[in-house]
C-alpha cells in the first residue's frame, strides 16, 4: 500500500502535536518514525491508521492494485500493533485466531502453525490473560505479520521483548512483509536499525 500524506495538522485544544507534517509510503518498505518523547509519534501512526483524523491536510491511500482506498475503509487493509491495542484476554490464542480469520486472511492454514512461528508451542488452548508480556507481544506481532494485510503499523514492537525475541522479530519481519508497507514508531535503535528509511519528527512548542 502507498500512503501520500500532505500538509497534515493535529491540534488539541489549543496545542498542535503534528504540524505541516508529508511524507511519502511505499509499498515493499519499511520505515521507522522517531523523534523525542511528547513529539507525537504515535498521534502519527493514529492518524495514518485512521483511528484519529487530521485537524488539517489529507492522506490518500493506494492498494497494491493502484486504486485509492477510502479513509472509512482502510481498516479492511491494516493491521496495527500498539501498546494501548489489546487482545481479547479472555480468549486463547486458538479462540482468537478463528475469530481473526472471518475477517482476514493469514499465511498458516491453523493455530498450530501460528505458534510454531510464535514461539509459543503449547500455549494454543491457555487463556491470553495467563500469558507474559512477552508472550502476548509475540502473538501480537505474528498475527500482524502473518495477515493479508498490505499496511502494518507498530508502535514500540519490542518494548516487551528480550534479546532473543528481538531476534525472531527481526527474522520475523524480513520474512514476511516483503510486499507489504510497515511503519515502525519508536525510538529504539535496534527497531530503527530493521527499516530502509527513518523519520524524525521534532516536538512541537
Amino acid at each position: 500500500m502507498n500512503l501520500e500524506v500532505k500538509n497534515i495538522y493535529k491540534r488539541y485544544i489549543a496545542k498542535y502535536i503534528i504540524k505541516d507534517f508529508s511524507y511519502s509510503f511505499e509499498s515493499g518498505k519499511t520505515y521507522g518514525i522517531s523523534g523525542p518523547n511528547g513529539s507525537g509519534k504515535s498521534t502519527l501512526i493514529q492518524m495514518l491508521a485512521g483511528y484519529l483524523s487530521s485537524s488539517k491536510g489529507n492522506i490518500e491511500y493506494k492498494n497494491q492494485s493502484g486504486e485509492i482506498v477510502p479513509r472509512d475503509s482502510i481498516y479492511k487493509y491494516l493491521t496495527i500493533v500498539a501498546p494501548y491495542m489489546e487482545l481479547d484476554t479472555e480468549l486463547t490464542p486458538s479462540e482468537l485466531f478463528d475469530h481473526l480469520k472471518k475477517f482476514k486472511q493469514f499465511r498458516c492454514s491453523t493455530v498450530k502453525d501460528l505458534m510454531d512461528v510464535a514461539n509459543l508451542k503449547g500455549n494454543a488452548n491457555k487463556q491470553i490473560m495467563h500469558f507474559s508480556s512477552g508472550m502476548n507481544q509475540r502473538l501480537e506481532l505474528t498475527l500482524a505479520m502473518l495477515s493479508d494485510a498490505e499496511l502494518i503499523i507498530l508502535d514500540e514492537p519490542t518494548s516487551f521483548l528480550d534479546d532473543e525475541s528481538k531476534l525472531w522479530w527481526a527474522r520475523l519481519l524480513k520474512e514476511y512483509t516483503a510486499d507489504k508497507t510497515v511503519i515502525i514508531a519508536s525510538n529504539d535503535k535496534y527497531d530503527l536499525d530493521q527499516t530502509d528509511e527513518v523519520v524524525y519528527i521534532k516536538t512541537n512548542t
